[in-house]
């Protein structure tokens, strides 16, 4: 909330989402942020008929799946063979279960209505957030933590933009300029407030002196957000990398 907060005294800020509206919706009442600034998933749930039939069914499917065996993913993997057997056909199963039989039921509707704020989805709401706030891709820093995060770090990244992973999986710090590895977000909004006030170079240089001694005597970086740094991490700090 904290974070959030400064970043919008400094910039117009964006929410882009998977998750569904009404998540977000709670989530803007607690953070205080204007819904109408967010992209997520929506849902209209009254749209939606669900039988008992096929209630009683997805119940016994929930189940079904609760009680397989988890999915080993190999550190190397670019085919289904690579994987053990028994994966093989827990995916398998997964693909009969998700892709024909409740995608031929009533509720599977769902699959075919329900538009999923990921992947290519997060780029167009970047774009349009950018023609909405009437600045350019060059302005826009992004930060993400997964593969859904990877079309809009791409597009950020190829228009000059500065682009942030935060405790992010392989697929995000591979496309991203910087990486952070933290138990706290304060170091996104140490890194906004230089890239806002700075810009990107800067904000790059910024993170190649990211060490105690350096920071004690930075004179980029609002004093605040440093004081309240070293309260945190008197000793080690998290880490800040960039990317190569």
């Amino acid at each position: 909330k904290n974070t959030l907060q400064h970043i919008r005294k400094l910039a117009s800020s964006i929410i882009v989402s998977t998750s569904y509206e009404h998540y977000i919706k709670t989530l803007c009442r607690a953070l205080d942020f204007p819904y109408e600034n967010t992209y997520c998933t929506k849902l209209s749930i009254d749209n939606f008929a669900i039988t008992e039939q096929e209630k009683t069914r997805l119940k016994e499917i929930a189940i079904e799946i609760a009680q397989m065996p988890m999915v080993t993913i190999p550190p190397i993997t670019k085919t289904i063979e690579e994987f053990s057997s028994v994966d093989q056909k827990t995916m398998e199963q997964l693909d009969k279960i998700f892709w024909s039989e409740i995608a031929n039921m009533i509720i599977g509707r769902t699959f075919s209505e329900v538009t999923t704020v990921g992947g290519s989805q997060k780029a167009a709401s970047i774009e349009d957030a950018v023609e909405r706030f009437q600045v350019t891709l060059k302005d826009v820093m992004y930060v993400g933590d997964s593969i859904t995060d990877v079309e809009a770090f791409k597009l950020v990244n190829k228009n000059d933009g500065l682009t942030v992973s935060f405790n992010g999986n392989d697929y995000a710090v591979r496309n991203s300029k910087i990486s952070i590895s933290s138990e706290n977000n304060l170091i996104t909004a140490i890194i906004a407030d230089v890239f806002c006030k700075h810009g990107k170079q800067a904000t790059l240089d910024f993170v190649k002196r990211w060490n105690l001694q350096s920071l004690k005597t930075e004179r980029v970086v609002n004093p605040s957000l440093l004081d309240r740094l070293f309260s945190l991490h008197p000793q080690t700090l998290p880490k800040v990398q960039i990317v190569t």
